[in-house]
């Protein structure tokens, strides 16, 4: 926790940056492990015995290039033949490094960031296995139906390392949202400070109401890879931007008029409230997740 003495309000503001570039990137990781979970249930579709595709993928077929959509039905198979293989070796490539955030997340330890090349390699399988998805939709519409795809892992492993992908991103979700806790616990704490220069104290102000809105959408399970507010890259320290102010004056005035208003508004799940100020008012040492 950042200490309420306000002799070195240089050092404080500097550690809650830290704090917020490693919530960063552990938002980051997070996102990233989710996109690579979502690209192995599609890959799970493509090895089911039944090659019935639900309507929530329907829509891949519209997103494959115009010239892949309008390839003659033999120039299709072969390009579906193609992806079959990338989509395999791809998910090869990635096991070991999938596995050891796996490793690193049950050991409680600081998970690492995605490299620009894991990074690249993930971007490219979540494309080969919407193409390859979308392939075979156009390819029904033909009336062609294509047998399952044989990945060299059977499709009980592939269920079973969702399962397991799951139950880590279900960790990640929950060290993501004690960060961001902390993070409101710690500037709750330096706006105490009444030595804090006013474009320091409007700059943390916006970013604790944005982390506040943040903590609210995954409390009430909102997807971690569409967070209302993108505040991980503010710096406290910098100066102002106009847009900061506006999107802060905004807040502030949305939020009085929510106030004022006579009509209640019920919570879509109640108890954030609630939770956020017995969070305010324990030990720095209580976890978010140890108030539910």
């Amino acid at each position: 926790m950042i200490s309420t003495d306000t002799s070195n309000i240089d050092s404080q503001c500097s550690l809650f940056n830290k704090k917020r570039e490693l919530l960063a990137s552990l938002i980051q990781v997070t996102q990233d492990l989710g996109g690579h979970t979502h690209c192995l249930q599609d890959m799970l579709l493509l090895a089911r015995p039944s090659q019935e595709y639900p309507s929530k993928v329907q829509h891949y077929k519209d997103e494959l290039d115009y010239q892949i959509r309008t390839l003659q039905e033999k120039q299709l198979l072969k390009r579906s033949d193609k992806y079959d293989s990338q989509t395999s070796h791809l998910l090869n490539s990635l096991l070991e490094f999938i596995n050891l955030i796996q490793q690193q997340v049950n050991s409680d330890e600081e998970p690492n960031e995605f490299s620009d090349e894991v990074g690249l390699q993930l971007d490219e399988f979540d494309a080969v296995t919407k193409a390859t998805i979308g392939i075979r939709i156009v390819l029904q519409n033909m009336g062609v139906f294509l047998p399952p795809v044989k990945f060299g892992f059977p499709q009980e492993w592939i269920s079973e390392h969702i399962a397991s992908l799951n139950e880590t991103n279900h960790k990640l979700r929950l060290k993501v949202k004690d960060r961001i806790a902390e993070l409101v616990y710690d500037a709750e704490h330096l706006l105490l400070n009444e030595n804090l220069p006013a474009s320091i104290r409007e700059n943390l102000s916006y970013v604790q109401e944005s982390m506040k809105v943040n903590l609210e959408y995954l409390f009430h399970g909102g997807n971690i890879s569409h967070l209302p507010f993108d505040f991980e890259s503010l710096d406290i320290t910098a100066t102002p931007t106009s847009t900061i102010h506006e999107h802060y004056i905004q807040q502030q005035a949305a939020q009085e008029a929510k106030e004022n208003s006579t009509q209640e508004i019920p919570e879509k799940k109640p108890g954030f409230n609630d939770k956020l100020k017995r969070w305010l008012n324990t030990s720095w040492k209580t976890r978010w997740r140890d108030l539910d």
